[in-house]
């Protein structure tokens, strides 16, 4: 029952929908590639703390940082995102669900 939950709980359960969309095997994998480059580039975060719901900036990535992270996923998952499509990205969910979404598929 998600009247028993807390507002980060229920946003963490929307956002996560959110960023599975119908290629939740790629936002999975989005979301996996968005956390090993995040725990790289930002030293001392823990990988369970990058979750769909934080931002890069909640994690104390700065704006270098934050090109740095999406530069390395979306050259990993082969996704040519529109630059203007990258600025509307409150947080990680967000930036999973446009990684899948952009991502080459395999033939």
């Amino acid at each position: 029952d998600h009247f028993s939950m807390g507002e980060r709980d229920v946003m963490e359960i929307v956002a996560r929908r959110l960023a599975s969309g119908s290629g939740s095997v790629h936002s999975d994998r989005a979301l996996e590639v968005l956390r090993r480059h995040t725990c790289d580039i930002l030293d001392g975060i823990a990988p369970e703390t990058v979750t769909p719901i934080v931002s890069l900036r909640d994690l104390g990535a700065n704006s270098i940082d934050r090109v740095e992270i999406a530069t390395l996923a979306m050259r990993e998952m082969k996704a040519d995102i529109p630059r203007p499509r990258l600025a509307t990205v409150g947080n990680i969910g967000e930036l999973a669900a446009l990684l899948a979404e952009f991502a080459e598929r395999p033939a």
